[in-house]
């Protein structure tokens, strides 16, 4: 594989991190295109969408096209949030905006689109709602065509004093968009309408989590058997079985931190490796990545230790296009650090660092 290019979302004011790195005075330009060589795993900055008024592009998302690149503008305030646009450059992978769209729920922090490209998704988290978008042929926005509205609690009054959807998972059928639900301990799974451009549930759709756990994010198994949720509050990972009807049946829980750890830590993200052998979450507060492999014989994860995020508070990380390479963005200290994924699923260290204010959020095009 020849280099390709990655885009990360950043912070630029008002999110958790601030906008600014902690090693600098550098300032988050937004939404960033990278280059990474594909034999070293280097990364390089090659534009960056500072002319364009974004606030907290957080997380991003690729359409299935290639074509078009969506970003939330995770607002925390009063003001609703919103989605933005962009037509990706197919040389360089330069970001030209296209147009924008209210979510009506505040605090987008997720954002998906499904296999066709017909509609677009976010998971609202501090107005703890969803917001579905149909997509133009244009790669641009339509106006709102459906907003459900999450109601209640859980039991950590901090963290679970209402609802908080956190991340939308769309199955590779198109049919079923999942919400992780972080205040309330509940998975929703939506099915979606591309006719009247909805969503829709009912009570059997709905799976609860173990109480306090707060489940964050959500990966399908590449054998479209297995999916993997992580648990931010509980610090751990839950496996579960998924049906043909798209139904979630639990399997097993397991914690993401060693057992002599005793400090604070939550989870962030979780990502399968490219051939499923393997499952990767994040620690922020241990500053790690665990790693389990998965046995899919006994339908089990099996512990194989913990690696360094080489930064502090890893809020994503992904692996490479060709699995060579496993990228972790650390919100804290700004920077994304680029590990070995070796045969045996372990993790080392490269030396390869990019500076970069505030990162939430690495995709691949």
């Amino acid at each position: 594989m020849s280099n390709y290019k990655g885009f990360i979302g950043t912070y630029t004011q008002g999110g958790l991190g601030g906008g600014k790195s902690k090693n600098s005075n550098v300032f988050s330009e937004g939404i960033y295109t990278v280059s990474i060589d594909s034999n070293t795993g280097e990364i390089s900055i090659v534009s960056s969408t500072k002319d364009v008024d974004v606030t907290n592009p957080s997380f991003v998302h690729v359409s299935s096209s290639k074509k078009y690149l969506y970003s939330v503008s995770e607002v925390t305030s009063k003001t609703t949030g919103s989605v933005t646009s962009f037509e990706i450059d197919e040389k360089n992978g330069a970001l030209k905006f296209i147009n924008k769209q209210f979510t009506k729920g505040i605090g987008p922090c997720h954002i998906n689109s499904d296999p066709s490209d017909s509609v677009l998704i976010t998971a609202n988290y501090a107005g703890g709602s969803v917001s579905l978008f149909p997509i133009n042929d244009d790669g641009s926005i339509s106006e709102l065509s459906d907003f459900k509205q999450h109601e209640g609690s859980s039991i950590n009054k901090n963290r679970q004093e209402a609802a908080h959807a956190h991340s939308v998972s769309i199955d590779q059928s198109g049919r079923y968009a999942y919400v992780c639900d972080l205040g309330l301990d509940k998975i929703f799974k939506y099915e979606i309408n591309y006719e009247k451009n909805t969503l829709s549930l009912d009570e059997n759709s709905i799976t609860n989590v173990m109480p306090g756990s707060g489940p964050r994010h959500f990966t399908f198994h590449p054998n479209k058997e297995k999916v993997f949720v992580i648990n931010e509050l509980g610090g751990s990972i839950s496996s579960y079985d998924l049906s043909t009807d798209g139904s979630l049946n639990l399997i097993e829980t397991v914690d993401t931190l060693p057992d002599n750890y005793n400090g604070d830590s939550w989870t962030a993200d979780i990502h399968t490796s490219i051939d499923g052998k393997y499952i990767y979450g994040s620690n922020r507060g241990h500053d790690s990545i665990a790693i389990f492999k998965f046995d899919e014989s006994r339908n089990n994860l099996i512990s194989i230790g913990h690696h360094s995020s080489m930064g502090e508070t890893p809020r994503n990380f992904t692996p490479s296009p060709d699995g060579k390479f496993l990228f972790v963005a650390n919100q804290d200290s700004s920077n994304i650090a680029t590990l070995k994924i070796n045969e045996d699923g372990s993790l080392s260290e490269t030396g390869y660092n990019l500076e970069i204010p505030s990162p939430v959020c690495i995709k691949f095009l």
